[in-house]
């Protein structure tokens, strides 16, 4: 979560998207965020129940997972800041939960067997795998560990795989400076694509991996933060992006005949929808979301009146134009037929109107002739 204030609880992690800001633990599923837990750069994570023989951010992993219903089976996938032996031996035997996640090599319990020195990854073949079971030392649940030769070396811990289940899929070859490309380009020849025997821990994680990031990005679309000078500020913009994001996703859910409006269309409802709670009863069908309907909107000649309705305000709200469209104002035009002087020119041009009179007026740095038309 962005945040450059001052604040003993955010973190600088110059290599991330957001290079700085307040960092949460998050659960999702297909990119929908069902949990999340806060952690700070000077506490740590926010205290959770203690689970006996992992670290702070597998309690948190192991916190987040309990929430979920208990009626279906599970299978989690995890990236290498959380995958721990004893925190999947954990899952499955207390909680009934299979996972599956890359780990760093130097993590708890990791098989040395499978701790391969930089230097010695060129003496094996391209898609080469080495696998072992691995007992956690407190339940005695197996766990699977797989060190495979990719591009380069990728070690995965799984309790839903088996070591001789494989996938085939299209691979690309590999740039001339990846890690093991001697081996790696051997295997490719000239081809620059190749359908290649994979193991389905690989490809699995592959396919299901990657919730949490696709949740960043379709929130980074359409987010409303702004600049403020309270800690705090950043949180609740990021909590309503995330609850409009998810609902994002359960719209896309629905039946196609429902499906019909665009993610930017959807972040528009929602905005207008917070806007007129406090306007009185009004029905959203006055507001025009994209397509507008039939315009109302009467020429403007000599002697013609301002329109009576235009100064209650229940409603009067500026909405833009179809993308493109720009019309001439309706009160600059307005000015012009009843001056003195006559005035052949058109009238500026805007892309805005009043969502109840329907009508085209300027809303800019030089003129506001939306508020003025409905002060009149």
């Amino acid at each position: 979560m962005r945040a450059t204030g001052r604040s003993p609880d955010t973190y600088k992690m110059p290599s991330k998207p957001i290079e700085q800001g307040f960092k949460f633990h998050c659960l999702a599923d297909h990119s929908y965020i069902w949990d999340f837990h806060p952690t700070s750069n000077q506490a740590g994570p926010d205290p959770v129940p203690s689970t006996d023989g992992l670290t702070a951010t597998g309690e948190v992993v192991y916190h987040l997972l309990r929430k979920l219903p208990g009626t279906m089976y599970w299978i989690v996938y995890l990236d290498n800041f959380y995958t721990t032996v004893p925190l999947l031996g954990r899952l499955h035997h207390n909680l009934h939960m299979g996972a599956c996640g890359t780990a760093h090599p130097s993590s708890v319990d990791f098989p040395p067997e499978l701790k391969i020195p930089k230097q010695d990854v060129g003496k094996y073949e391209y898609h080469a795998l080495k696998v072992l079971a691995v007992k956690d030392s407190l339940f005695g649940q197996l766990v699977g560990a797989h060190l495979w030769f990719d591009n380069a070396p990728v070690t995965i811990l799984s309790t839903v795989h088996d070591f001789e289940s494989q996938q085939e899929r299209l691979r690309k070859r590999p740039g001339k400076k990846s890690t093991n490309a001697k081996k790696a380009r051997e295997a490719f020849g000239n081809m620059q694509e190749k359908e290649m025997m994979i193991p389905l821990c690989i490809d699995d994680y592959n396919h299901n991996m990657g919730g949490v990031d696709i949740a960043d990005q379709m929130r980074s679309y359409y987010d409303t933060q702004l600049t403020s000078f309270r800690t705090w500020w950043p949180m609740l913009f990021w909590a309503y992006d995330t609850m409009v994001t998810n609902a994002y996703f359960n719209y896309k859910d629905m039946p196609q005949s429902s499906n019909t409006i665009t993610h930017k269309e959807f972040h528009l409802q929602c905005a207008w929808g917070l806007i007129l709670t406090g306007s009185g009863p009004i029905s959203t069908s006055q507001i025009v979301w994209s397509t507008r309907a039939k315009s109302t909107r009467s020429n403007v000649q000599e002697g013609t009146s301002l329109p009576l309705d235009r100064s209650c305000v229940c409603g009067h709200l500026p909405v833009h134009l179809e993308e493109g469209m720009r019309l001439g104002c309706w009160l600059c035009r307005w000015k012009q037929r009843n001056s003195p002087t006559k005035n052949t020119k058109s009238p500026p041009k805007t892309h805005w109107a009043c969502t109840q009179c329907d009508r085209p007026l300027c809303l800019n740095d030089e003129r506001n002739c939306f508020v003025e038309f409905h002060q009149l």
